[in-house]
């Protein structure tokens, strides 16, 4: 298991982004690091938010049955645990939430929202679904630039 723990500082952002692209090379998981960071970036932004105080948030990922997991972990509730039901629809979800069901294969809210895990299950993605999440990720970083511009 790795792990790396930041404070509430999104500067730290960095530090994490640098940590899953370390962790995809070292899995040999390259081509997925797009696909694992968008959405662990987010739910580390949504921990970071939720400290009104200083704060650890803890980032760990580990090989698993499907492929690899990444748990984040904050000391407050940050992740809704209504959110996080496969049955909500995709209008109903805020925008985090839909990163989450679109990018990971599963994902689970634990601890009364302190916890989130995914499961990216890279050893068997179809050449369709990997098609479909990098069309998710373009849409949101065109997005992004032009909402900067």
């Amino acid at each position: 298991m790795e792990k790396i723990v930041i404070q509430t500082d999104k500067g730290d952002l960095l530090q994490v982004e640098n940590f899953i692209q370390a962790l995809c090379d070292g899995y040999h998981l390259g081509n997925y690091a797009a696909t694992i960071s968008v959405p662990v970036l987010k739910a580390v932004e949504l921990a970071l938010a939720a400290g009104k105080t200083q704060q650890d948030v803890v980032v760990e990922s580990d090989y698993c049955a499907t492929g690899v997991c990444f748990t984040i972990k904050s000391q407050t509730p940050c992740f809704s645990q209504d959110d996080a039901s496969p049955l909500s629809s995709p209008a109903q979800l805020d925008e985090s939430f839909l990163f989450f069901q679109m990018l990971a294969d599963s994902f689970e809210v634990l601890e009364q929202g302190k916890m989130i895990t995914f499961i990216f299950a890279v050893r068997g993605i179809n050449p369709i679904e990997a098609e479909n999440r990098m069309s998710v990720i373009q849409q949101f970083f065109s997005a992004n630039v032009l909402e900067m511009v």
